[in-house]
């Protein structure tokens, strides 16, 4: 039996459905069935019920016996790694943009340390650009930012893509039946995301509002929003969504479809010894899964 079959079947378990399976897996349908096919073959029984007209994917009755046995065996697969990571034992330096940090990863970071207590963070916080050239120099052994400029030894594994925002309370007065009027006479909170935001923005007509504040990081822009009721913001969604369900007298309202989105990668230097790119795997294996199962987040993995 291999990992991913095992996976596989448990995904399907808990979500009753191939289809919501495959997605949670980030894979196609097809290969989610090939998997439980290989599966079925090598254990010599089917696991799952197939009957057509079913609403949900249930197990069979060999599936529900063999279901403690795959719930073992993944767990003597994670004690296995915890073997493979005593050797591994290194603090593993991350940097991540402002948003990350103190919002969107508040919770993984502390519930990273407690699956791998052989790795310690040393969390720092910087703007994309910084962070490129802390990779480049050594200073930093991975980050997670936007910056998108190819550089010659950098690996960028991609992890996310979330649009951007207004975000607003839902008594704001230019909100009428969830459209927008008048935006611009009200004061914006402004924080400058990108580039590619800051060309739409000025197509858009946004340079003609002079009546913002200007601010430095997400973080301060959230603050200055929720400080005054007129105040409004473009924010990334995963940061206004967090912010909604913290209070929930504000709303969001999407941007036109063809805005830019928010892309964010996790980077490294290709050159990091062997032990540290070998931690650097296990971050990032297990901040794709994080990401994944939160779904309050609501972004789109890659």
């Amino acid at each position: 039996m291999n990992l991913e079959g095992i996976e596989t079947f448990l995904t399907i378990y808990e979500t009753k459905s191939i289809v919501k399976a495959s997605e949670l897996l980030s894979i196609s349908q097809s290969t989610c069935s090939l998997r439980i096919q290989n599966l079925e073959k090598e254990i010599g029984v089917p696991l799952l019920d197939r009957h057509q007209g079913k609403k949900e994917t249930v197990l069979t009755h060999a599936g529900q016996k063999f279901l403690p046995i795959a719930l073992r065996w993944q767990k003597l697969y994670k004690e296995t790694l915890r073997i493979k990571e005593e050797r591994l034992e290194k603090t593993l330096r991350v940097s991540g943009v402002d948003s990350i940090n103190s919002s969107l990863l508040f919770g993984f970071y502390p519930m990273f340390m407690q699956n791998h207590p052989n790795i310690f963070l040393n969390v720092t916080t910087y703007y994309s650009k910084q962070m490129m050239q802390l990779i480049i120099n050594y200073e930093t052994d991975v980050a997670i930012c936007s910056e998108n400029i190819p550089y010659i030894n950098i690996i960028r594994l991609p992890l996310f893509e979330e649009p951007f925002v207004v975000l607003l309370r839902k008594d704001h007065p230019c909100l009428v039946n969830d459209n927008l009027h008048g935006l611009t006479h009200y004061p914006e909170v402004y924080v400058k995301h990108s580039g590619e935001l800051e060309q739409w923005r000025n197509e858009q007509g946004y340079e003609n509002n002079e009546r913002y504040i200007q601010v430095g990081n997400i973080s301060t822009q959230i603050s200055y929003i929720l400080q005054n009721p007129l105040h409004w913001g473009v924010t990334p969604l995963s940061t206004a969504n967090i912010i909604i369900k913290q209070n929930p007298e504000y709303t969001k309202l999407q941007l036109d479809r063809n805005s830019p989105k928010r892309k964010i990668s996790l980077i490294y230097n290709q050159k990091l010894d062997d032990k540290t790119q070998q931690l650097i795997h296990i971050f990032y294996k297990e901040l794709q899964l994080y990401l994944k199962h939160n779904d309050h987040i609501n972004i789109r993995m890659y």
